[in-house]
């Protein structure tokens, strides 16, 4: 859209600068160009028409030359002879200085016009060597002389008037052409304000566009750190320039000055420059370089990663410094920004429980989870509050309620009588330790979360008389009159190591508190007393007894049996001599069961009551032993031995082999 009339046309000066050197630029070539082609045509038409002339018509020539100078500048004035000779003639070179000086002294370049000057006399002095060839030719042979010009008259007319066009038409050519080139110089000159500070300008303009712009450069280097060997540090040359030292497993970033184009790279080992590497690299404004450097023995190679792979490469290392759980916040978007990250396009998200902070205290939130996202450029961090939180009760109010809501959530005597629903009058509190009660193995991890919430991980408890665990993780808070146990996971199995390795036999609830799970919510009440602490002890300590009596008792079994065969060495030589033929057995399987409780006591007792053999004792073993051996017919056949391992002498008896 084109500026109103009154608004002043506001030209930038650089670039009247550059068409004023543009301008110069293309009048030199013009003239240089058209100097040369006039000259050369000049030279080559006199020498050609001045062969046949003879010193007569060359005075001739001279004549109607300046007449045709008079006629073509208009003015007489404009073209002085000077330097006349005695043969008449007029030299070209003086009339065309005569010219130059004439014109309110304004002359072209000194190269230009040194250049120029040149040409017209190296032309005045081919004119006057023709001349005296002519002249010389006609002392020695007159008659000569006169024959050839009757005979050639009308061709020498003919390169006469030849001579003639060009010799004027070059002379005009030239002239108007250092008109032209003075007036627009002049204008040139006008148009500058200052000569001293164009010429300046100019001159650093082309200095820039020869050599090219300066840009900040960007060069990462980084050393590949070595296992064992080659672990030296690297020195950085760029153009010969050193840029100071790596080290080894380490990274460098240089900021420098340099053209737009390409330079030399240069590492180098500090005690032996032998060992090097060196390559070309292209510097742009706003392309960074990301080198790679190995080191070696005998050298350094050196690659050079590309724009994705360099993208790639600092979104890791981004990444990696986001995801610093349990640093502060202040500390984790410190490096962030050390890292420049706003500056390569990426913007830094934090959030606390699902919601976006906008202006926050970073010294008062650590870091649990961060995040990058490539395609977005979004960096993710999640924050927790560091500022301690004061729960309104006590964490072993907290420990209780969870005791409490697990204990009857898996007790089996808190049921309708009919079994369809849960009876919370029959719901076990913390002190009853009449029936079926959980005690603590490892308290897990307990954290505040609210002024009226607590999280627990990993709390371990154990059925109190019986090898059965349970570990819980959940949020324990009070609501109104109740305490509420919500979001929890239960394991439980037979050991905690089943729970702790993830084995098959685990079984896992997820629990929610809810119209379903009454058990989830504990009353005051159900927490309002303390357990016996002598008796839970007492009860822990015979459990403990139990626990190691129960150990030895297996240890003690097991070392009655061969590791190898699983037999029994006694029992096997008590079956052996009622056989037939004692080399004839061969042992198959024994089994037993251990008469360790009242289950297995009565089962093993009934049997052998029937069978009218001898019962077992307490802890005693009761054994059966496959086998085969010949019989008095020489026929291998298959035969069972029963036995008594007594408790705790060891003594085997052998009941009956059938």
């Amino acid at each position: 859209m084109p500026k109103p009339a009154s608004e002043p046309d506001n030209h930038n000066a650089q670039d009247d600068l550059k068409q004023l050197k543009t301008s110069f630029s293309e009048i030199g070539r013009q003239l240089k160009r058209s100097g040369k082609i006039i000259a050369r045509q000049v030279r080559a038409e006199v020498e050609k028409a001045k062969e046949n002339l003879s010193e007569e018509q060359d005075e001739e020539l001279d004549e109607e030359l300046k007449e045709k100078c008079d006629e073509g500048l208009k003015d007489e004035n404009d073209f002085v002879l000077l330097n006349t000779g005695s043969d008449g003639g007029t030299s070209t070179a003086s009339s065309c200085e005569s010219l130059t000086n004439k014109t309110s002294n304004k002359v072209l370049p000194g190269s230009e016009q040194e250049k120029l000057n040149d040409e017209i006399a190296d032309l005045e002095e081919k004119l006057r060597k023709a001349k005296a060839a002519a002249k010389k030719g006609a002392k020695t042979s007159t008659k000569h002389a006169d024959q050839k010009r009757k005979s050639n008259s009308k061709k020498t007319k003919q390169d006469k008037e030849h001579a003639e066009t060009v010799l004027a038409f070059a002379l005009m050519l030239v002239a108007l052409l250092m008109v032209y080139s003075l007036v627009f110089i002049n204008s040139c000159s006008d148009q500058s304000s200052s000569d001293d500070s164009a010429k300046s300008e100019i001159s650093e303009s082309a200095d820039e566009t020869e050599l090219g712009a300066i840009c900040s450069a960007d060069i990462t280097i980084e050393v590949r750190e070595n296992f064992l060997f080659s672990k030296y540090d690297v020195r950085a040359e760029i153009d010969k320039t050193p840029f100071g030292t790596i080290q080894h497993g380490g990274k460098k970033i240089i900021e420098a000055e340099l053209t737009e184009g390409y330079h030399d790279l240069l590492l180098y080992k500090p005690d032996d420059r032998k060992v090097m590497g060196e390559i070309e690299i292209e510097v742009t404004q706003g392309a960074p370089v990301y080198l790679v450097a190995t080191c070696s023995s005998s050298s350094i190679s050196i690659d050079q990663l590309t724009r994705e792979e360099i993208d790639e490469r600092y979104a890791n290392e981004l990444e990696s410094t986001a995801n610093q759980p349990g640093k502060t916040a202040k500390h984790v978007i410190g490096q962030l920004e050390d890292l420049d990250y706003s500056g390569k396009g990426y913007e830094l998200h934090c959030y606390e429980d699902g919601k976006k902070l906008e202006d926050f205290d970073r010294e008062k939130f650590d870091v649990s989870e961060g995040s990058i996202d490539i395609s977005d450029k979004a960096i993710k961090l999640i924050l927790v509050s560091n500022v301690p939180v004061e729960v309104g009760y006590p964490m072993d109010i907290a420990q209780k309620v969870a005791i409490v809501a697990i204990t009857n959530c898996y007790a089996s005597d808190v049921f309708t009588d009919d079994g369809s629903s849960y009876d919370q009058n029959k719901f076990h509190s913390y002190a009853d330790m009449s029936g079926y009660y959980l005690t603590v193995a490892d308290s897990g991890t307990w954290e505040p979360v609210d002024e009226s919430t607590w999280h627990v991980d990993d709390m371990q408890l154990k059925v109190a008389g019986n090898e059965h665990y349970f570990q819980l993780s959940a949020d324990i808070s009070v609501n109104g009159e109740n305490y509420v146990v919500d979001s929890a996971t239960v394991s439980n199995a037979n050991s905690l190591s089943d729970i702790e390795n993830g084995s098959s036999s685990v079984g896992t609830d997820k629990l929610t508190a809810g119209e379903h799970t009454p058990y989830l919510y504990v009353s005051n009440t159900l927490i309002a007393d303390e357990r016996d602490t002598a008796a839970e002890q007492a009860a822990t300590e015979a459990e403990a007894s139990a626990r190691n009596e129960q150990e030895e008792y297996d240890d003690w079994v097991s070392s009655k049996f061969s590791f190898r065969t699983g037999s029994n060495r006694t029992f096997v030589n008590l079956v052996k001599d009622r056989l037939n033929d004692k080399r004839s057995f061969e042992h198959e399987e024994t089994s037993y069961i251990a008469c360790n409780s009242d289950e297995n006591l009565n089962l093993v007792n009934s049997t052998l009551s029937a069978a009218g053999l001898s019962t077992a004792n307490r802890n005693d073993v009761y054994i059966v032993m496959d086998f085969t051996a010949k019989n008095g017919f020489n026929a291998r056949v298959k035969q069972q031995a029963h036995g008594i391992i007594r408790y705790p002498s060891g003594d085997v008896e052998l009941l009956a082999v059938i």
